[in-house]
């Protein structure tokens, strides 16, 4: 595809003749993905903490890895590994806080996070205090932050 200065498609083949724009819309969660969440979290809002952390998922992926990492972590027997893969924009950072908000929540005090730099770790931590929020968690009464 070629393009002028104000970005217009020059039609130098066939094919760029038939191109298309593609709506705003269609590059949002497809409808029945974006309904299986609204779903998902409608069934998980009795269900707590899972359902206020669910509540601030923005994919219905995103909603699975917290579900997965919560089903792992209220086992409490330390044999389970799970593991989070995806390409990156996919909240892997937000669905991983929550889920660390989550383990606070249930008990556990040793957590350790890895990163090559801080500064990739600026929405995990952003979603683990969202996550605690969430969970009704108030700054200097159930936590503090240190910086």
């Amino acid at each position: 595809m070629v393009v002028d200065d104000e970005l217009n498609i020059l039609p130098l083949s066939t094919h760029a003749r038939d191109l298309v724009a593609v709506n705003k819309s269609d590059k949002t969660i497809s409808g029945g993905k974006q309904e299986e969440l609204k779903e998902l979290k409608e069934s998980l809002v009795d269900h707590q903490p899972i359902g206020a952390l669910c509540a601030l998922t923005k994919t219905l992926d995103q909603a699975k890895a917290v579900l997965t990492f919560m089903e792992a972590i209220s086992e409490k027997s330390l044999r389970t590994t799970v593991t989070l893969t995806a390409s990156r924009g996919r909240g892997k950072s937000a669905a991983l806080g929550l889920a660390v908000s989550a383990a606070i929540g249930l008990g556990y005090s040793n957590i350790f996070v890895t990163s090559p730099s801080p500064e990739n770790l600026r929405t995990f931590f952003e979603f683990v205090f969202k996550g605690f929020d969430a969970m009704d968690y108030k700054e200097h009464i159930d936590y503090e932050l240190v910086e």
